[in-house]
């Protein structure tokens, strides 16, 4: 680093851009710990919450006004200005595209890229977005709709989460998104002939995490499993499943050994212990984690799901748990957990109650389910509160600061979703 003298005859120093960088990037910064359910998957499709939206808002105020600094800043901070992308109405999403196929307004003369290319998520949420090939101008060939053209412009894109219709036709999915990919979460359930997610998958050698379309039936459309047999896709290390049918169809289409680095599903769904039974016992040997929705809180309905996970995944370390029902529920007492009841192995337990813990009764049953959780996990060495409106209604409450005492007596750390420590 170089010190030289301003025109006011004060000492200025001269910092690299490298270090600019790294500090608009610490400015602008937007944490997303990207998994359900700060991504909400609801009736009508899925969204993200409202503080993610906050904080992404935040953040591309904060580098516009970093690009108006001067003309160094304006290249610094116009390639960080389109790395995550959020639309949610078709004008916005007009202007994206149109954006993408151009170049910066102040780049270095050798620099060529156009600003698609500094695209690294893609959050595509406009009810009812069309993913299809529409009739040409003037009897043309066939052009993309709006979405499609967009991914097909950002060759580094690495997170997508999207709308869809349900209708798909001949659309060329495994072409539309760059090999790049790594994270995809189809938000609606569209229906997919099995050929071609494979072939998206085939197309897509980084991805990581994926939560697929659900399958039509193979008879229906004359597939035979004989067509992905004996395929591996070893990239994938998280599944997630919104219905049983998804699930059941992995389990029935894929073979043991089809996804061997899987460690991760998560199911948004009340699963029975035949359906977990089903799933696990082809998916399930090297799952380390899972995340469920319980259809009911009490340990006589909980348990024996748990059992038949442990008794399919050896290598299980977290059990995260969804609780959603009627306030009434809460009211009660938490009930005691049978003395003799003992799950071990399991090191890190999250838990999530639907909306927020914003009455006192509400707050005193999660930490109390919480805790009776902690007496049948002799192993457990985590606690994770990973929903962040229930890290909300827990600000400055007494209650939970006594859960955490106890937990730290316990030796248990408690974390938020993104891996924080609250204790």
């Amino acid at each position: 680093m170089s010190v030289s003298e301003s025109q006011q005859g004060m000492p200025r120093v001269n910092i690299p851009p490298e270090i600019w960088l790294e500090i608009m990037r610490s400015a602008t910064d937007v944490p997303d710990s990207l998994e359900h359910p700060q991504l909400r998957h609801i009736s009508e499709g899925t969204c993200l919450s409202g503080l993610a939206i906050e904080r992404y808002r935040n953040s591309m105020a904060t580098k516009v006004n970093l690009m108006g600094v001067c003309r160094q800043w304006y290249a610094l901070a116009a390639p960080m200005l389109y790395e995550q992308i959020i639309v949610t109405h078709v004008g916005q999403l007009e202007s994206a595209v149109e954006a993408a196929g151009h170049l910066p307004l102040v780049r270095d003369p050798d620099d060529s890229r156009q600003l698609g290319s500094f695209v690294k998520r893609l959050d595509l949420l406009i009810p009812d977005l069309k993913w299809a090939l529409e009739p040409g101008v003037h009897n043309g060939p066939p052009l993309l709709t709006l979405a499609p053209r967009l991914c097909k412009l950002t060759p580094n894109l690495i997170i997508l989460n999207t709308k869809s219709t349900r209708h798909w036709d001949s659309l060329p999915l495994c072409d539309l998104v760059p090999p790049t990919l790594e994270y995809v979460y189809w938000i609606n359930n569209f229906r997919l002939p099995i050929s071609q997610w494979v072939a998206f998958m085939d197309a897509h050698p980084r991805l990581r995490y994926m939560d697929p379309p659900i399958f039509e039936n193979p008879e229906r459309s004359k597939e035979t499993r004989e067509m992905w047999q004996g395929k591996c896709w070893s990239s994938i290390q998280e599944l997630v499943w919104h219905h049983d049918e998804q699930a059941s169809m992995f389990a029935s289409q894929f073979d043991t050994g089809s996804f061997p680095n899987l460690h991760k599903l998560v199911l948004t769904y009340g699963p029975t212990s035949s359906h977990l039974d089903e799933i696990l016992s082809v998916h399930g040997v090297n799952i380390t984690s899972i995340h469920f929705q319980p259809t009911a809180r009490n340990f006589n309905h909980i348990v024996p799901l748990v059992n038949t996970i442990r008794s399919h995944c050896p290598q299980l370390q977290e059990l995260r748990l969804s609780c959603f029902g009627d306030d009434s529920y809460l009211e009660k007492d938490v009930e005691t957990p049978p003395s003799s009841l003992s799950i071990p192995g399991v090191t890190i337990f999250g838990l999530h109650y639907s909306g927020q813990v914003s009455s006192p009764y509400k707050r005193r049953h999660f930490c109390d389910y919480a805790l009776a959780w902690g007496k049948i996990l002799p192993d457990l060495r985590t606690l994770r509160v990973f929903q962040e409106r229930n890290i909300l209604g827990f600000r400055n409450d007494t209650i939970f600061d006594t859960f955490l005492k106890d937990c730290a007596f316990s030796r248990i750390k408690v974390e938020d979703n993104f891996g924080r420590l609250l204790n």
